[in-house]
């Protein structure tokens, strides 16, 4: 008797099936400690959201201002302001 494709259907469906029973149901009992976890996961990928919000709003921020204070410069250097 070779391997069959029922044999095959039968190894890893019927498993599965049965599992799906409503009397072979595993009850899980809630996990205050993983739900804890999960909240903080959820708490830091928030926060990390805001800080690479904040970050990129500082980076283009610095360089407008950079980028102000050297045109400044090279214009006073230049001659055309006269402070």
């Amino acid at each position: 008797c070779g391997i069959t494709e029922r044999s095959i259907k039968m190894k890893t469906i019927m498993p599965w099936i049965n599992s799906r029973h409503p009397q072979n149901k595993v009850i899980e009992e809630p996990d205050p400690e993983f739900d804890r976890y999960m909240r903080q996961a959820e708490i830091y990928q928030e926060l990390s959201d805001e800080a690479d919000r904040a970050m990129a709003f500082a980076i283009i921020l610095g360089a407008l201002l950079f980028g102000v204070l050297m045109i400044i410069t090279a214009m006073y250097r230049d001659g055309m302001i006269m402070i």
